[in-house]
Parts: structure tokens; C-alpha cells; sequence
């Protein structure tokens, strides 16, 4: 807190006023905490549910053009459901 301490490339911790007015001194403006903007949660939240829906969009995407490649039989007529085989499985799922 003198004003005199050292300051070396190498050396990390030194005396937090000498750090803070070095700072100052080369051009680094102080921010106050007030000054910060944090992401709010509803934001977070939103950017989940967007993701979600377009990932859950993209899948049934991918279901049902393997469906129609693959000709499988739906359960209903009236339904979105398909009586899948193993190709539909491994070719929906290649990680596995």
C-alpha cells in the first residue's frame, strides 16, 4: 500500500492498491459492479426452450423421412406412429 511495490512479469500476487492504481495509470477504466449487465434466467430459460423445440422439430424431421425411405407401417392411420425395424434404429440413432 505505499505506492512502491515492484511490479514483475512473473509475479501475480503483489499489493492490490499498487495492481488497482497500475491499472488506472496505463488506461483501464474502473467498472463498477453496478455497470455490469448479467443474463437474466428468463433468458437462459428461453434460449433452453428454443433449442429444445428445434431439436425435438429436427428429430421428428428425421423420423419420418426414414420412415417413408424405409416404408414402415404406422400403427394407426390417424397417427404419427411407426412400427420401426432395426435399420430405423441404428439408422436414427448411429451413435450406438
Amino acid at each position: 500500500g505505499t505506492s512502491k511495490c515492484v511490479f514483475r512479469k512473473h509475479e501475480k500476487f503483489m499489493c492490490r492498491r499498487c495492481r488497482y492504481d497500475r491499472c488506472l495509470e496505463i488506461g483501464l477504466g474502473s467498472i463498477s459492479c453496478a455497470e455490469i449487465i448479467l443474463p437474466s434466467h428468463k433468458n437462459i430459460l428461453q434460449k433452453i426452450k428454443t433449442h429444445y423445440a428445434y431439436s425435438v422439430s429436427r428429430r421428428l424431421q428425421s423420423e419420418q423421412h426414414l420412415a417413408k425411405v424405409l416404408t414402415l407401417n404406422r400403427f394407426s392411420d390417424n397417427e404419427d406412429l411407426f412400427m420401426c425395424n432395426i435399420d430405423f434404429f441404428y439408422l436414427n440413432y448411429p451413435f450406438i
